[in-house]
């Protein structure tokens, strides 16, 4: 048994019910395979409210790897293995984020033609980062016990 969720614990109003309701569609040893934003990253630490993985109000909920272990094991869970992915576009979603705040207010439009410059200039950082496991996004695997 399989379980994959991919961005979504940080949109759900009850985590510990969505893993409840998990561990009761998996038989013993089911996984439930996750990807999630990582509030310990160190682009979450330079840029704050500016973070480009913040997204409020649809981002309800922030986990670090210790709360997300603690959280699983509680709700009978073993966490195999967090690892870091590589996350360009959270460094070049919050220096966009600052840009349109203390720069100038830019239109969508606008965005769209630098955007993809951030993402290539924050590719290093990134690659670099991920040797760390301190990226912005987080995935591991939960083994129901």
């Amino acid at each position: 048994d399989v379980i994959y969720m991919s961005h979504l614990l940080e949109h759900v109003i009850d985590v510990r019910k969505t893993i409840s309701i998990c561990k009761k569609l998996l038989r013993k040893n089911g996984c439930i395979i996750c990807e999630i934003p990582n509030i310990n990253a160190i682009e979450f630490k330079i840029f704050k409210r500016y973070w480009g993985l913040i997204h409020a109000p649809r981002h309800i909920s922030f986990f670090t790897p210790k709360t997300l272990k603690f959280l699983f094991e509680k709700n009978g869970f073993k966490i195999k293995k967090f690892n870091s992915e590589i996350a360009t576009f959270s460094w070049a979603l919050s220096l966009q984020n600052i840009i349109r705040d203390k720069l100038f207010r830019l239109t969508k439009k606008s965005a769209e033609s630098y955007y993809p410059l951030l993402l290539l200039g924050f590719l290093p950082v990134t690659l670099f980062q991920s040797i760390f496991s301190n990226t912005g996004i987080i995935s591991f695997t939960a083994i129901k016990k």
